[in-house]
Formats: structure tokens, sequence, C-alpha cells
């Protein structure tokens, strides 16, 4: 991200209210549809039986996502356009947004999973199915997007953002240092203990240690993710913590030079410190997708279809990247994105860059409960 863009306040809730009012000032339970919805061109261009079952929810949305993660503009036009009040909730891992849906009666209407969580949330019967009519805008998604292997069909969700897991690290301080470049920099440079961070996030941080051994991202060998375990609990003293998002303003303080970082974040940070540079490493790492779904209680899921919808129009998922600095699936998108995002092979990395590299998949079974066994075992 760079200067000129706003940034979002962590663990704020934004509650923003746009109200519709008619000349004769008459209640919201009395107004027709097209009063509730707001803008009129936008209410035409919505899919038909949607617009009654919005106004039946009473034009309020909540939404969960990852922090620093959307064009705070976005929220504030689709507030205008459909007349909902949205309230916009943050978070910082996978873990952390399973756990509260998971507990139940969070109130949540959208959810924002990896496609490792999003296939386990599936299996757990906390999201509902999409109704594919109501998101024309489904049309714009890349073939890569369409009935991925994590959820045939798209029956749960929209793909949002993809983007690569390297690191991201202070080139001043990592000078000369041959190790730049792969994931040996981060499991063998015991000399930047107290300066390095992994990613709070079980599948990055043990995969990341797999592909240092020259393992698969999602092997599911027990030997294999026993020697993971190991270079990770000898790392483990020189973490100065297990975090997501927030280290972002840490790495531009200079107070971390090496961090287990997604693409898009490494961008963050090198456009506000130019010391900092990012790496996917030549071992490999992941190509991760993270996507919109409903949550299974969802109090307002017609309305939740509609922010898919509109979350998925082409200059709105262009205005987001630029924002982020992730990669769109939206094919449309492209003609919106600045040459400059879409010739960042940091964004858009070549298919030499990815050839190593590795979608995470849904781990079940023992591959499931090593990993999670080990990861407790890190957090402790």
């Amino acid at each position: 991200m760079n200067g000129r863009r706003p940034k979002l306040i962590i663990c704020v809730t934004l509650l923003l209210t746009v109200l519709v009012m008619v000349a004769s000032c008459a209640p919201a339970e009395e107004a027709t549809p097209e009063e509730v919805l707001g803008d009129e061109e936008a209410i035409r261009a919505l899919p038909a039986g949607l617009i009654e079952k919005v106004r039946e929810e009473g034009s309020k949305l909540n939404v969960y996502n990852w922090s620093f993660y959307i064009d705070e503009g976005r929220v504030e036009k689709f507030e205008e356009l459909y007349g909902i009040d949205v309230t916009y909730d943050l978070y910082e891992s996978n873990e952390e947004m399973k756990a509260k849906i998971q507990a139940g009666g969070s109130g949540y209407d959208l959810v924002y999973p990896t496609q490792s969580t999003l296939y386990e949330m599936i299996q757990l019967d906390l999201l509902q199915p999409l109704n594919h009519d109501w998101i024309p805008n489904m049309q714009y998604l890349l073939p890569t997007f369409v009935d991925p292997s994590y959820d045939p069909g798209n029956e749960y969700s929209v793909a949002y953002m993809w983007g690569t897991t390297g690191y991201a690290y202070n080139t001043v301080r990592t000078e000369g240092d041959p190790r730049v470049g792969s994931w040996a920099l981060m499991f063998e440079g015991e000399e930047y203990s107290g300066y390095m961070t992994m990613l709070d996030d079980y599948a990055a941080a043990i995969n990341a240690a797999l592909k240092y051994l020259g393992y698969s991202w999602n092997s599911a060998d027990p030997d294999e993710l026993a020697e993971a375990r190991d270079v990770l609990l000898r790392q483990k003293p020189w973490i100065r913590a297990y975090i997501s998002g927030p280290v972002r303003e840490q790495m531009i303080a200079g107070e971390v030079w090496i961090g287990n970082l997604w693409s898009g974040d490494s961008i963050y940070v090198s456009d506000e410190n130019p010391d900092y540079s990012y790496c996917l490493p030549i071992e490999g790492g992941e190509v991760w997708v993270d996507s919109m779904a409903i949550t299974k209680e969802a109090p307002h899921p017609a309305t939740a279809h509609l922010w898919i919808n509109y979350m998925q129009e082409p200059e709105v998922q262009a205005a987001i990247v630029e924002y982020v600095y992730y990669a769109s699936p939206n094919k449309a998108a492209q003609e919106f994105i600045p040459a400059e995002i879409l010739e960042n092979p940091a964004i858009y990395p070549s298919e030499e860059a990815i050839a190593n590299s590795e979608f995470t998949l849904p781990y079940t079974g023992e591959a499931l409960e090593i990993r999670e066994r080990i990861w407790e075992e890190l957090k402790q």
C-alpha cells in the first residue's frame, strides 16, 4: 500500500449508517423496496427476487474480515447504494475467526476464510450454500477460481483475493547473507533472534518448515511433519512473535527484520519502508485464496449475497487491489488495475516464480491432527 490511501484501524467496528428518506418521511417499515435500498439504478441491476428479501432482513449486514483487507470507501459506497447499515469487524487469523463462528451466536453474516479453513468450516457445517442466481458477477471469475477443489461448484464461496506466502526481509540488516532467497534465512538465522516473526497461522508456519526441508507444502507424512516440528521448535526461541497483520507496522518501524508474511502485506511494508523486500523462496511457498462465505447462522443472508455480488464488480475489485496489493480473481477487473500493479511479480507472480509453490489443500484425519498438535506446542 502507499501513503495516499487511508489505513484501516485494527479491532475497531465500523458502524456507518445511511438513512434513506423519502419526501413524506415515511417510516422504514412502510417504505417500498426501492426506498429501503437507496440508489434507483443500483436497484434495477439487482437480481430478481433479491430486493424484497433484503428489505425483509432490515437493511443490516455484519461482516467479519481480515484486518487491512478492504478499501474503506467501498464499505461506504455499498451503504450509500443500497441503504444498508454495515457493521465491519476485523480478525487476525483463520483460527480466531473459525473459533468465534464455531462457538455460535456471533451474529456475523459474512466471513473470509482461506481455502483450507473454508474446507474445514464446510465440514463443520458452519456455512450455508450460496444462491448463484443472486450473484451474477460470478461470471467475472478467472477459470482458476471456478469450481475449485476445496469447494466444488463454488457451492459455499466466491474468491475475494489471492496471493502468495513467503517472507519479507530488511535488505540492510541481511545484506550479504547468502541465505536470502531461501527459507534457510528464517530457519537457520539464529543471529536474527528477537527480530523474526512467523505468521499466526498453523498452516503457513508448519508448511514453510516442510518446504525448507524439501517436502511438499501439503505433506501428510508423519515423519516429515515430525521433522518440521523439530525445525520449528529449534526456531521458536528466535521468534519475536507469531503474528499476522500488526507485524506490518513493526517492520516499518524496523523492529522486525525478517517476517513470514503474505505477499500483499509485504508490499505495504516495502512501500512504507524501502529497506524491505519480499521473497517467494526458491524452495517454494504457498499460493492461497481468501473467499467470501456466508455463515450458517447469518441473520441477513440475502443482504450477504448482495455484498458478495457488489464485491465482484470489476471496478470495486480494482479499487480493493489498489488498496491491499493482493491479486484479484476477477478477470474483468484487470482493465481497471494500474499496470504497475499488474506487472509487479510480488502481486502477480510469473509462472516460473510459483512453479515450486502449492495451494494449501484441506487437511483431514492424521494430517490435520498432527498439525494441530504441533501448533498447540508452538503456541504454549
